[in-house]
């Protein structure tokens, strides 16, 4: 969280001289606060006694409930969720329409943890639902994006944005 929270010290650096000194507070408190949530979770998981595939889909569960959670309890800070890494991808992000940032979360949690089910023994059931997991399920939402980006067409043409990041000074 510290790392994808750094921006918050650029914008405290508007005003550097009165809130400045705050900076360490805001990075290493808030991102303590948030990783709680993630502790809470993988917590949850361990002392459910699951082995195996269950106890994935279970932290791959309490993960993305934690980020719900997360986005709403303390700060309402849905930053940095699991599914945001789907961002180089538009048409993976497209089932983001469906099931929302928090569906995209529980996909991309079920995917990155799959392969942990290869350290039991392995077989060829394990290595076909690892390689569904880590490889079919993401080509599928890919799959279907690239389609309803095909049969789906530009809600606006011509629109021009600007974005404008906070600590520039004035006058520029």
């Amino acid at each position: 969280f510290m790392v994808g929270l750094y921006s918050n010290s650029h914008a405290q650096m508007i005003d550097a001289a009165k809130i400045g000194w705050m900076i360490p507070f805001a990075e290493f408190g808030l991102s303590g606060l948030l990783a709680g949530f993630l502790r809470l979770a993988t917590q949850a998981a361990r002392l459910s006694g699951w082995t195996g595939p269950g106890r994935i889909a279970l932290l791959a569960a309490t993960w993305s409930l934690a980020d719900g959670l997360r986005s709403w309890v303390l700060t309402g800070l849905p930053w940095n969720g699991l599914g945001s890494v789907w961002d180089v991808s538009v048409p993976t992000l497209q089932f983001a329409a469906i099931g929302g940032l928090f569906g995209l979360n529980l996909v991309t949690a079920l995917t990155a943890m799959a392969p942990a089910l290869l350290a039991d023994p392995p077989s060829r059931r394990r290595l076909a639902a690892v390689a569904g997991l880590t490889v079919g399920l993401p080509l599928v939402l890919w799959s279907g994006g690239a389609l309803r980006q095909a049969l789906t067409p530009p809600a606006y043409t011509g629109l021009t944005m600007r974005l404008v990041q906070p600590h520039i000074a004035l006058g520029t």
